[in-house]
């Protein structure tokens, strides 16, 4: 079984995930998180930042005027993250943000605000 990945080390990596998020610079915040994915021991935690870098793939592609890969990745990220089951404000702030996400990506149009809500970032946070 692989060690846990330094809390200090998978804060730092979530932070600098969701400014990067926030910044639009997508392609860079999918590998913020997936090195967290990747240094994940647990599979609910690989699901989660899985589909963290799942979905900024998706907006990476989105980006490229690639939608049907765009909305084929935004869908893998829900089923990821959904699977992860963030608890309470939490998981409701996930269905919201990825909900905001989707009607755009599916219908080729600008992106609303892509950083991570408060409440969302602060669940994520509190993942061991």
């Amino acid at each position: 079984m692989k060690p846990l990945i330094d809390p200090a080390l998978r804060r730092h990596l979530l932070d600098e995930g969701a400014r990067l998020l926030a910044s639009r610079r997508f392609y860079k915040a999918h590998e913020a998180f997936e090195d967290l994915w990747k240094a994940a021991s647990r599979q609910q935690d690989r699901d989660l930042w899985q589909g963290l870098a799942q979905l900024a793939a998706a907006l990476v592609k989105h980006d490229g005027r690639e939608p049907t890969t765009a909305i084929s990745l935004l869908a893998k990220a829900r089923s990821r993250l959904t699977a992860a089951r963030l608890q309470g404000e939490g998981g409701a702030a996930m269905t919201a943000y990825l909900d905001a996400l989707a009607g755009p990506i599916a219908q080729e149009q600008e992106l609303p605000d892509t950083g991570l809500p408060k409440v969302l970032l602060e669940a994520l946070r509190a993942v061991e």
